[in-house]
């Protein structure tokens, strides 16, 4: 896959996804049986049907767009047909000057037969901010007295 190819198309993703808010243009940077695991806890589809499904929700609930500030963006190539992408950027509604939720994704991008590249797999999350800076999995939250708070 030529280098800066997949960083192209995730871009033109998020373009679509979050700023101009366009279903059909964010479904064609997606590869027919996509895994898509966004923030939230019900975001998790398969394949580009049930995701235009979740969007087309999405976009009724919040149709307002939204500014992407890219912080980090890095591509590594892990076959001649695929690649994977990292970064870390910051999500604030446009009409906001500041705030908003910094993200983390990985994506893997593949090319079709006919060059075509896609998105075949996404991961957004956000930090939990129950979890303690410098902790690397949020193992306090899993002690048995959290438990017990968490479960009443």
């Amino acid at each position: 896959m030529q280098t800066g190819k997949a960083v192209k198309l995730v871009r033109t993703f998020f373009e679509a996804y979050l700023v101009r808010r366009d279903v059909i243009d964010t479904l064609a940077c997606l590869a027919e049986d996509v895994q898509w695991v966004g923030t939230g806890k019900s975001e998790l589809t398969y394949g580009r049907d049930r995701t235009a499904e979740a969007l087309l929700a999405e976009f009724a609930v919040t149709p307002e767009p939204f500014r992407i500030e890219y912080e980090y963006i890095q591509e590594n190539e892990v076959t001649d047909t695929s690649a994977a992408v990292l970064l870390t950027a910051s999500v604030c509604p446009a009409a906001k000057e500041a705030g908003g939720v910094w993200i983390r994704v990985s994506a893997i991008c593949v090319e079709d037969m006919d060059g075509t590249c896609r998105i075949a797999s996404i991961h957004a999350s956000t930090p939990d901010i129950r979890q303690d800076e410098g902790e690397f999995f949020p193992a306090s939250l899993l002690t048995v007295p959290n438990w017990n708070e968490m479960l009443g």
